[in-house]
């Protein structure tokens, strides 16, 4: 049975099925909200999102890529207290996104140094250096030619 299509202000070409899904998630909180994500599965997110997604909606509660129904959505939001644990999963999920970003930072420092430390011993190597040592001679500073 193909569920019925509605065209909505604001909301386009919509589901039946979709618009109960939405109900059913915002039954459960005002601040969530049903959407997609881009590989098509569809998700519970977070209407004010984290730092990382710049206060964009941010996933917290995967449905999978078969819609669920109202009485389905309910269960799992329910199941899984997303109401109560939500907050504490975006700010654990921010916790993890730091150490993460300190992690690349501190091994994309200590790789620019090998490459500097490479790059210096070749350079001395070869007998070249980007910083070449001039010395002025004492005539020379004295203003003789």
């Amino acid at each position: 049975m193909t569920a019925a299509r509605l065209w909505l202000p604001g909301l386009g070409d919509t589901g039946t099925d979709e618009l109960a899904a939405a109900r059913a998630v915002e039954a459960y909180d005002p601040d969530l909200v049903l959407g997609q994500q881009p590989d098509g599965q569809w998700a519970v997110f977070l209407r004010q999102g984290t730092k990382e997604s710049g206060g964009q909606p941010f996933a917290v509660f995967g449905l999978g890529f078969q819609l669920p129904g109202y009485d389905e959505i309910q269960r799992k939001l329910y199941e899984h207290d997303v109401r109560r644990n939500g907050k504490e999963l975006l700010d654990q999920l921010d916790r993890v996104y730091e150490r993460e970003q300190a992690a690349v930072a501190a091994k994309t420092d200590e790789a620019s140094m090998e490459v500097a430390e490479a790059i210096s011993s070749n350079m001395h190597g070869n007998g070249v250096h980007p910083f070449p040592r001039v010395f002025v001679s004492d005539r020379r500073k004295k203003g003789r030619g």
